[in-house]
């Protein structure tokens, strides 16, 4: 079976796609397979958003163990997610792709402040908005950051791409039983508090009604099969 092929997404990803299977911080093989599935998914019609993460350049656990408070932490994950987005960016012209970087949080010259409207005209052109910063506030996750410019430039869906399949009923690692979960609906993903996706930001998804993919985006061509109406992945709606 398969779902109905969105118009327009939103693709989040973690910096860890970046860094790919190689030991630094970036893996260019990764970044420009990644780069061509864009471009075949542009190419197809499907209007594309870009958000990223910065996991490769810095952890949560490397936080800690430098006993940063959650403040200072959430705002060098911040910088680093601007730092992504601009080797995204100039990636993405290499092969072409019309797209511009936007920030949440103010860097001065060298990157566009972000304005809803001007991401929707960039949109419109056929450009991608590589969106930095996350929402620009502390203690809020780029997760959450991903489903309100999902909602702000209205998407069909939000897709995430990560290392997993997507839902299952328990830890498929620990638990070869654990059984996958191709759809679930947002209070019973609330309700069983899974961790594939923050609570803050389904409990938006859910207010405003913003369908999310979950799926396993280092999985060779699932992004295109994703986008192109597959089943793949764990539907939330």
């Amino acid at each position: 079976m398969a779902r109905e092929r969105p118009g327009r997404i939103l693709l989040k990803v973690s910096g860890e796609l970046l860094s790919g299977f190689s030991d630094g911080v970036y893996d260019d093989r990764m970044i420009t397979s990644f780069c061509r599935d864009i471009k075949k998914i542009t190419e197809e019609g499907v209007q594309v958003s870009l958000l990223v993460g910065g996991g490769n350049i810095l952890r949560g656990s490397e936080m800690e163990r430098l006993g940063l408070g959650r403040v200072p932490s959430d705002q060098a994950g911040m910088m680093a997610t601007i730092v992504n987005s601009i080797i995204l960016q100039n990636w993405l012209t290499r092969f072409n792709i019309m797209s511009q970087t936007f920030s949440s949080i103010p860097v001065g010259f060298l990157v566009a402040e972000y304005v809803p409207q001007r991401a929707l005209e960039l949109i419109e052109k056929g450009g991608i908005p590589v969106l930095a910063g996350g929402t620009g506030n502390t203690y809020f996750t780029t997760d959450t950051a991903a489903i309100l410019r999902s909602i702000e430039l209205n998407v069909d869906v939000m897709v995430k791409g990560t290392k997993v399949r997507g839902l299952y009923d328990g830890d498929p690692m620990r638990d070869p039983s654990a059984n996958f979960i191709p759809h679930i609906d947002y209070q019973s993903y609330l309700d069983n508090r899974y961790g594939v996706m923050d609570m803050t930001a389904v409990m938006m998804a859910m207010q405003y009604r913003m369908p999310i993919i979950v799926f396993n985006i280092f999985e060779l061509g699932n992004l295109c099969k994703v986008v192109m109406g597959e089943e793949i992945g764990t539907y939330i709606s």
